[in-house]
């Protein structure tokens, strides 16, 4: 049993015939096989979800340094037209 669990398989219980102290022994080891399955169980879920999550910040993390970059692009661009514009000659004229 200990092989079995040392090697990360939880589905063996021992099978208990006695309520001495063997017995209460072989439960309690039963019991304690039995929260570390649910608790890696658990384990397994949160980390599921932590990567989940970390795949959906990426792609927001991605997505908003895209519209920056657009935006910063689109700004640049603005702004050296007016400042061409302010320096024109004809601009002067007006």
């Amino acid at each position: 049993m200990a092989r079995m669990m040392s090697a990360g398989d939880f589905t063996g219980l021992i099978e208990v015939k006695s309520t001495d102290e063997f017995g209460q022994m072989a439960h309690n080891f039963n019991t304690m096989t039995e929260s570390l399955k649910t608790m890696l169980s658990r384990v397994a879920g949160h980390t599921h979800h932590v990567a989940s999550t970390s795949e959906e910040l990426t792609a927001s993390a991605e997505q908003t340094s895209k519209a920056t970059e657009a935006n910063r692009t689109s700004h640049s661009g603005s702004r050296g037209q007016a400042s061409m514009e302010e320096a024109s000659p004809l601009s002067q004229m007006r």
